[in-house]
This record gives C-alpha cells, sequence and structure tokens, in this order.
C-alpha cells in the first residue's frame, strides 16, 4: 500500500465531483496534448478532495507518445510535499487527460507508464480521463481487483488495457 495509516481517513462523498469538475474542464482541451494534475484529501476537518495545479503536457512527437512526465515530476518532486508539509494535504494520486486517439483506436485505458507510477511512494492511483467519451477511469481500480481476485498486477502485464 502507497499510504500509512497516519494517511486514512473515512467519510466525505469520495473524489468523484472534483474529479468531474477537473475532467469537464480539461478534457475538450486535450484533443492533441495531456493536461494534468495531482488529486489531493484532507483529513482535516469533514473529509475534503482539491486538486493542485494543472499543466499542460506534451502531444505525441513522432514515435513518443502524449505525455504528462515533465508535470508529473513538477506535482511529485515539489507540489505535493509543499502541500503536504504546509497545509496538510494527502496525494491520492495523478489526474491526466489522454487525447484524442485515432480513427478505429481508444484511448480510454491505463498506459504502461500509468500504471507503472502506482508503484511509487504517495501515488496509490493514477486517474485517466479520455478525450473520446466522458469516463474517468482510475487504476488500480478497486471494483476490478475484488471481481479478478488477483493483485492489482496481473502475470500478462496487460491490466485492463485490451478491451
Amino acid at each position: 500500500m502507497n499510504d500509512r495509516p497516519s494517511d486514512r481517513c473515512g467519510g466525505g462523498d469520495g473524489p468523484e465531483p472534483v474529479l468531474t469538475a477537473w475532467a469537464d474542464a480539461y478534457r475538450a482541451l486535450s484533443r492533441r496534448v495531456e493536461y494534468g494534475a495531482f488529486l489531493y484529501r484532507s483529513c482535516a476537518g469533514p473529509v475534503t478532495y482539491r486538486t493542485g495545479r494543472t499543466l499542460r503536457g506534451f502531444g505525441r512527437i513522432g514515435p513518443v507518445q502524449a505525455h504528462v512526465v515533465l508535470p508529473f515530476l513538477y506535482f511529485y518532486l515539489l507540489e505535493a510535499p509543499w502541500f503536504r508539509l504546509s497545509e496538510g494535504w494527502i496525494p491520492e494520486g495523478l489526474v491526466h487527460t489522454h487525447p484524442a486517439p485515432p480513427p478505429g483506436m481508444t484511448s480510454r485505458f491505463h498506459s504502461a507508464t500509468d500504471r507503472w507510477l502506482t508503484r511509487l511512494p504517495r501515488v496509490p492511483a493514477v486517474y485517466v480521463v479520455p478525450y473520446e467519451n466522458r469516463e474517468i477511469r482510475r487504476y488500480p481500480d478497486p471494483e476490478e481487483r475484488e471481481r479478478q481476485g488477483t493483485d492489482k498486477n496481473r502475470k500478462d502485464g496487460t491490466g485492463s488495457e485490451r478491451r
């Protein structure tokens, strides 16, 4: 698990309203590039959620897929520690858009890099907001893990990437 026992708090409405508002604001802007932000939770008083600063990532450049690598480094190394130490906000994960896919393809699923990020301390989840529909997909998906009865990383390494 990526959080310490002191990081856990129950109650609240969950992050869905904050994630939906963020997705509605950035989905339409992400036709060719990704946008990203960290999602945070506060246990001081009623459980509340917020996103940090949103940064524009990159579009596809030749064989390199669109990504939010540099924004992620900013969130992970600078913003999240600052929010944690100064205001007590606990990182809940990365939320980011996926650009419009080529015809006949989908951008709904988490990339291998998206899935790998959840192995890092303080990144318990990665949320994908695909350009092509109104979904917000979480990895790891707790409901999928319960249905499969397996660890978050399947032996074949595909996670939920295939239709």
